[in-house]
């Protein structure tokens, strides 16, 4: 039952169908005639604490073309989370939009704080700001957020996800595939969400190149229906190795291949030597 597992089997059997009918992965998926986004946006992802370092990440991201970055909050003091907030402000100018990640680090009262301080700063949403069976919290935040609430942790399947929408706990479903069991059941909760005027984030659980691939064929999908925030599928560069090459990021965003299936050649050498790595 795990939906990971889930999610790998059901992209390898959508890679097979879709290679044997000569269509890429997402044109076996669309549920429309709608033509799939060849471009998938992207966010660049800020690691550094230090504020020189988010200095030198952000005017590569900026020179990369990004025009969405994200930043984890909550591991640090408010103070020390506000100034780097306001200092990547600063670097990044007003066209690039930042999101925040929380990680379920905060309760109620120290997420209203942190939110009054980081709100100046025009954030697009604040990501997961409380633990993942607060609900009701989270309802009561967003009721009185000056920024938008995105779900993450809280909404990993069809049940959670419809627990969210019901409670009015979030304005933003964060979707990975490999966290709902594969890439349909991402797609009927992105769909959902969006029926239920959420907005919605495809990212990843840092995964490697197969299910990274599988979830830029889930985002060219839910581009080719309706509006798509930049998606967090930017993060191959953080891999010291990997078992296929996803195509380049180039100007905040990726150009998906024409290949049948996934896209992408998984090169046998490196799926031993990443497996020997594991035993």
């Amino acid at each position: 039952w795990n939906p990971t597992a889930r999610g790998a089997l059901e992209c390898a059997v959508l890679d097979i169908l879709a290679r044997t009918a000569d269509v890429t992965m997402r044109d076996l998926m669309a549920s429309t005639d709608a033509p799939n986004a060849v471009r998938v946006e992207c966010n660049a992802l800020m690691t550094a604490r230090d504020l020189d370092a988010l200095s030198d990440e952000a005017e590569a991201a900026v020179a990369g073309g990004f025009k969405t970055v994200k930043l984890t909050v909550g591991g640090l003091s408010l103070d020390d989370d506000a100034s780097r907030v306001a200092h990547l402000r600063k670097c990044v100018g007003g066209e690039v939009s930042i999101r925040l990640d929380a990680n379920t680090v905060y309760d109620l009262e120290s997420a209203l704080a942190a939110l009054d301080r980081f709100a100046i700063h025009d954030i697009e949403y604040l990501e997961q700001p409380l633990p993942i069976d607060e609900l009701d919290a989270m309802a009561r935040l967003c009721a009185k957020s000056p920024i938008r609430i995105a779900a993450d942790e809280a909404a990993t399947s069809k049940q959670s996800v419809r627990r969210v929408i019901d409670a009015g706990a979030a304005d933003v479903i964060i979707v990975k595939p490999s966290a709902t069991g594969g890439p349909l059941a991402a797609l009927q909760i992105a769909r959902a969400a969006r029926r239920a005027g959420l907005g919605v984030t495809v990212t990843s659980m840092l995964d490697g190149a197969i299910a990274t691939a599988s979830a830029l064929q889930v985002a060219s999908v839910l581009a080719g229906e309706g509006e798509l925030s930049a998606c967090g599928l930017s993060t191959q560069g953080l891999f010291e190795r990997n078992v296929a090459a996803l195509p380049s990021v180039v100007d905040g965003g990726v150009v998906l291949s024409t290949k049948p299936g996934l896209g992408i050649d998984v090169d046998p050498a490196a799926v031993n030597d990443v497996s020997m790595g594991l035993t």
